[in-house]
């Protein structure tokens, strides 16, 4: 599950717990958004670990949509 969260916001016990890369690399994405449509963006990944990954879009999507990477 991918979830979206503010890498500058989280508590600092949750950051060095866990173990993840922070980076800048071009990502494709595309899903359902809220209403149902499907769409497709162009964004940046610039977290990822084991437990979910964040990246900004400016397409809205549910908490838990699956979304192809």
């Amino acid at each position: 599950m991918l979830r979206r969260m503010n890498w500058d916001v989280r508590p600092a016990r949750v950051r060095s717990a866990e173990r993840g890369f922070k980076f800048s690399l071009p990502l494709t994405v595309e899903g359902p958004d809220v209403d149902g449509s499907l769409f497709r963006e162009e964004t940046t990944l610039d977290y990822m670990s084991h437990a979910g990954a964040l990246f900004p879009l400016r397409s809205p999507v549910t908490l838990g949509s699956r979304l192809k990477l």
